[in-house]
């Protein structure tokens, strides 16, 4: 089998829908958690929400990637550089995921649900949950991979 020039146009499509998402992500999860009032409860419940949707999202990309043919990397890139490339695919998807994991872990383990439905008004602390601890090492870790990936990609493109 041979393989295509470019990622086809389903690939493209959930590529950029889980940049936006996954983008829009990174300030409301940092911005939650010194907001007060309406202005936390908003932002928790866009976190939670959009979480959800990338959980989704991650596994639909998975089957379909492992369904399409992916790209023969570009010309004259060597060995150790493709296999830099796709160990940072599989991180970003690895990481990705982990992070949905210890999300809804957090939900599972705290009275954060109730807060976000409005049953309760005390945000229960989440900083002494373990998935609380692997969360927020899994984000920084994530925004390391996205700057290494958008590294690769202008490097790939100059």
């Amino acid at each position: 089998m041979t393989k295509p020039d470019l990622y086809d146009r389903g690939t493209q499509r959930f590529h950029w829908l889980s940049a936006i998402l996954i983008l829009a992500m990174i300030p409301i999860g940092f911005l939650m958690q010194d907001a007060d009032g309406g202005t936390k409860l908003l932002l928790y419940r866009a976190h939670v929400a959009t979480g959800l949707l990338i959980l989704v999202l991650t596994v639909v990309r998975i089957i379909w990637r492992i369904r399409q043919p992916v790209p023969a990397p570009p010309a004259g890139m060597g060995r150790l550089h493709v296999r830099g490339l796709e160990a940072t695919h599989v991180l970003l998807y690895a990481v990705l995921l982990a992070l949905s994991v210890s999300g809804v872990a957090m939900l599972a383990l705290s009275d954060l649900p109730q807060v976000l439905s409005g049953a309760s008004g005390d945000y229960p602390d989440l900083a002494e949950l373990g998935p609380r601890r692997a969360h927020g090492a899994g984000a920084f870790a994530y925004i390391a991979l996205l700057i290494a990936h958008i590294g690769g990609v202008v490097l790939h493109q100059v």
